[in-house]
């Protein structure tokens, strides 16, 4: 593998959980201590019903301004659905990441884009996907950072 590639991984769904009451939200209602998750540790959890009957599992990954649940792409939709039961007045949003197989959302951060436009940022990403804009990828929407 190269450094600076993306791999799209087509059998994957992802769903975002961020908002300030996210590790709250996750603690009161997953299998793992959510404690133990940053940036650079990950851990495998599930959900499961009050009355401990499994409904699903996934990789908790932090992110910069939450978590994201890393599952099979078939049960990315009844998981969100899952979860949204448990929201009630939480402040969290929960979001699919994948949606229809084909439009993506992506925040990159690289030293590599320090003193480059957006729009030069952009080219460098579209550039690492190597023809998948419009073939496989149809929509992309793309957040870039400098570190």
């Amino acid at each position: 593998m190269e450094k600076n590639q993306i791999i799209v991984i087509e059998d994957r769904g992802l769903v975002s959980i961020s908002g300030e009451d996210a590790k709250d939200f996750l603690q009161n209602i997953i299998t793992n201590d959510v404690e133990k998750v940053n940036l650079s540790n990950s851990l495998f959890s599930a959900l499961f019903t009050p009355q401990g009957k499994y409904l699903h599992e996934f990789f908790l990954i932090k992110s910069t301004n939450g978590f994201f649940l890393d599952c099979d792409v078939q049960s990315t939709r009844d998981l969100i659905d899952h979860l949204s039961k448990y929201k009630l007045r939480s402040k969290v949003e929960i979001k699919d990441l994948v949606g229809d197989s084909n439009h993506y959302s992506a925040t990159i951060t690289s030293v590599e884009f320090s003193g480059k436009s957006k729009i030069e940022q952009h080219k460098m990403v579209y550039s690492s996907l190597k023809g998948k804009m419009g073939n496989e990828l149809h929509a992309l929407a793309l957040t870039t950072k400098d570190q």
